[in-house]
């Protein structure tokens, strides 16, 4: 498996959430009613599979903006594959940096 750091950069132009608010959103404890993650929020782990059209993204979690948090995410289906390293779902614009396994 792929390690991966991803970060959410922007909301999409025209989302089918909005994006929560830093000070809203609490890791863990889901999102706020119909919110997508904020922007800057970052997780570190291993793809699940490869990123492609029309499925979701799922990360087997390690870190969860700089912090250990063992999980699973997942992100909406991508909608377009900007170039290798940046993708957009429903929601949001990601940026994808693919790691060695001792970073």
């Amino acid at each position: 498996m792929q390690k991966v750091r991803i970060k959410k950069v922007n909301p999409t132009s025209n989302p089918k959430h909005e994006t929560a608010a830093k000070e809203e959103w609490i890791p863990g404890l889901g999102n706020p009613e119909g919110k997508s993650i904020p922007v800057e929020y970052t997780i570190e782990g291993y793809l699940a599979r490869d990123i492609v059209l029309d499925k979701g993204v799922m990360v087997y979690r390690t870190l969860r903006n700089g912090e250990k948090a063992d999980g699973i995410f997942y992100t909406s289906n991508v909608q377009k594959i900007i170039n290798d390293n940046k993708f957009e779902t429903y929601n949001s614009v990601y940026e994808v940096e693919y790691l060695d396994d001792d970073d």
